[in-house]
């Protein structure tokens, strides 16, 4: 009985010494919206957002990665781009194929979040566009206060 309980013991502070981010979720679904080029290039799409790049986190940065590798022609790596900027932190560099010097916009449910490295959850909403104007800034984000709509015709 003796060794039973000592195993049983044993067991149970291994178990204390893992990490609870060991039985966080590995993955999560998000719709990603982009705009590129005075093109609305991807609608409400869903994504399977798992941690791409390390950081234990699931993030903007890893959602727009994987809807280009899922949506985009060639992939991220054709696609899509990030940096890490000295004062804003994580930013795009490139976004479905445009690199415009990083006048890129994102938002996760309407809202902007400081930079790409803020994290998702389960269905969410993420848009991200393309800045058509870089010279007067006179893009808008505008956005509707439902995803899905059923109308009758007339």
């Amino acid at each position: 009985m003796k060794k039973a309980i000592s195993v049983l013991l044993a067991l149970v502070l291994t178990m204390a010494l893992l990490p609870f981010s060991a039985f966080a979720e590995d993955t999560t679904v998000v719709y990603v919206t982009i705009s590129a080029a005075n093109d609305l290039s991807l609608t409400q799409a869903p994504v399977t957002v798992t941690d791409i790049d390390g950081d234990n986190a699931l993030t903007i940065n890893d959602a727009l990665y994987l809807a280009h590798e899922q949506y985009y022609e060639g992939g991220a790596a054709a696609g899509y781009g990030s940096y890490v900027h000295e004062q804003y932190g994580l930013s795009l560099s490139k976004l479905w194929g445009v690199e415009n010097g990083g006048s890129y916009g994102y938002y996760i449910n309407h809202t902007s979040p400081w930079n790409l490295a803020s994290t998702v959850a389960n269905g969410d909403y993420i848009d991200a566009f393309v800045y058509t104007d870089t010279k007067y800034w006179t893009d808008t984000y505008c956005w509707f206060d439902k995803h899905e709509a059923t109308a009758d015709v007339n």
